[in-house]
């Protein structure tokens, strides 16, 4: 990787353009509301309510957590 790679990835990191931190408060009722009902983690029921909200497809490797997000109603793929 050269130098100015890897500075344009640590500046965008440091910017906070690389990765995007969204806050949970948002999406805790509903996603507690998801785990209760699903049987699953509030941690994977708070990505499915995100995905909900943002109106984007979930990409997981959890199938309890893909069952969850298709009785949501969502687009969601399983990776095997």
């Amino acid at each position: 990787m050269s130098e100015d790679v890897s500075v344009k990835i640590l500046s965008d990191l440091v910017k906070g353009e690389a990765i995007k931190i969204i806050s949970q408060e948002e999406y805790l009722i509903d996603a507690f509301r998801i785990a209760i009902e699903e049987k699953i983690t509030v941690y994977d029921a708070l990505f499915i309510s995100l995905a909900k909200t943002k109106g984007i497809e979930l990409v997981t490797c959890d199938r309890k957590q893909y069952e969850a997000a298709v009785k949501e109603g969502l687009n969601a793929s399983l990776l095997v």
